[in-house]
């Protein structure tokens, strides 16, 4: 285990073949910066599962003056969060260098098995839990934007 900062991964270009990162975006200060360096550490045809909690919202919410517990649970649904992401996330990803390709949970499993993985997120704030796979193109000179 390794603890670092992902707005300035110590790793050199393309060092992972695959990245997970679960619901850790929407507590970071800068998640696009934070973005760009898993693209930076991942290998051509390599791939990230980034996934954050959406909201039933358009474009993601931030506001960097809301400092208070209270008020960080209020805008963005728990006290520990910086951001409340919407449904530009896929858009934020792909402005990092990454082809984007989002997956429900009833794409991905049965009907058990999402119950039993509790893949399915119903509540006052969230809209779904949906899986973005993030790959990077084997050509570092596309981004992925241009396939999608």
């Amino acid at each position: 285990m390794v603890k670092m900062d992902i707005m300035d991964i110590d790793y050199p270009d393309e060092s992972f073949d695959a990245i997970i990162c679960n619901h850790v975006l929407e507590h970071v200060a800068d998640d696009q910066q934070a973005m760009r360096e898993f693209h930076r550490v991942l290998k051509p045809g390599g791939y990230a599962i980034l996934m954050v909690p959406v909201a039933d919202i358009d474009r993601t919410y931030e506001d960097f003056t809301i400092t208070s517990a209270e008020g960080r649970s209020k805008a963005f649904g728990q006290c520990d969060h910086v951001r409340k992401y919407g449904k530009d996330y896929a858009d934020r990803l792909r402005s990092s260098g990454f082809a984007v390709h989002a997956f429900e949970a009833d794409d991905l499993a049965g009907d058990s098995d999402i119950s039993r993985m509790k893949l399915l997120v119903n509540s006052r704030h969230w809209a779904n839990d949906t899986v973005f796979y993030c790959t990077k193109h084997a050509d570092t000179g596309k981004t992925g934007r241009e396939s999608l």
